[in-house]
């Protein structure tokens, strides 16, 4: 091969670098062209995609049995906490029950129609029966669901949330300690945003209707 061919192979192969290089760009560019902008949520952290959140069985107000199909078909507004909680668990699930009127009076269409379920993570305390005078102060479209300790900080660590219960406690006025965060489902019963405190009613709705839209 003469030295002319050869510059000539370097040249072509350089050539075929160059358009492999572009079409991988532009691969690049299309994917991220198809991707939805990160939605302008208030105080909230969008999870996108949306992460599937795991759990077998827990207890439901009325007895009955409470699987993840429970929150799949629905949006789903989520909160943990405890019953007796002196302050962050009462202020939370008001915010929720004006949340719920204010998304009544919206008069959404039936697929955009929430849920709201608080989450026991105290069951020692928190029979079913007591769960469900809880809830019922709120509002009818919230449900009262525990369950035992394993299962109940399997699905905080998958929501990225936080709880502490005293394993021996020497009293039953007990405090237990745990995240303040409203996590919201969407119907395929994945995790879709976490609304941060301190909570407002009003935010709440706006950023649910971007994320509903």
């Amino acid at each position: 091969m003469t030295n002319q061919d050869k510059g000539m192979s370097k040249l072509g192969y350089a050539a075929v670098l160059v358009l492999f290089g572009a079409l991988g760009v532009g691969a690049f560019m299309l994917q991220a062209s198809r991707e939805p902008a990160p939605l302008e949520l208030e105080q909230a952290i969008e999870i996108n995609p949306a992460r599937n959140i795991l759990w077998s069985e827990l207890i439901a107000q009325d007895n009955s049995v409470f699987t993840p199909e429970h929150i799949k078909g629905k949006w789903t507004f989520l909160y943990m906490g405890y019953r007796s909680c002196p302050d962050a668990c009462p202020v939370a699930m008001a915010v929720l029950g004006k949340t719920a009127n204010g998304l009544s009076d919206l008069k959404l269409p039936t697929a955009q129609q929430p849920q709201f379920v608080f989450m026991s993570v105290d069951p020692r305390r928190d029979t079913p029966e007591l769960m469900a005078e809880y809830v019922a102060f709120f509002g009818e479209k919230f449900l009262g669901v525990t369950g035992d300790s394993v299962q109940l900080r399997a699905i905080s660590l998958q929501l990225g949330a936080v709880f502490y219960v005293p394993e021996e406690p020497e009293t039953d006025n007990y405090e237990v300690g745990h995240s303040d965060s409203i996590f919201l489902m969407n119907p395929e019963g994945r995790l879709r945003a976490i609304l941060r405190p301190p909570h407002n009613p009003e935010m709440i709705i706006r950023n649910y209707q971007k994320l509903v839209d």
